[in-house]
């Protein structure tokens, strides 16, 4: 298996934040969105900029219940998340 490695990112881990704190916690639960690169906020899930992308255009939508795994979501979180995904989508291809 091939390995991405990129160092300069390293440096922006260890300054933001508690090491321990789940990064999209922070940003589901901060006040500044500008900050976090929040661009969109639902009911149930958010959207959010990768500050290091690979590729342009890199977008996730996060549930704001701290799951382990997909099927553990609520189906209103699950609908509302597919409806961001389209959105944000179609917004990127505009």
């Amino acid at each position: 298996m091939d390995y991405l490695w990129t160092p300069w990112r390293y440096q922006y881990i260890v300054a933001t934040g508690n090491a321990g704190e789940c990064i999209l916690c922070a940003a589901a639960s901060a006040t500044d969105d500008r900050a976090f690169l929040v661009v969109q906020r639902g009911a149930h899930n958010f959207v959010i900029l990768n500050r290091y992308p690979y590729t342009s255009g890199h977008v996730m939508v996060v549930p704001y219940a701290h799951v382990a795994h997909l099927e553990d979501l609520p189906a209103e979180s699950l609908a509302e998340m597919m409806s961001l995904t389209r959105d944000a989508s179609r917004h990127l291809r505009e």
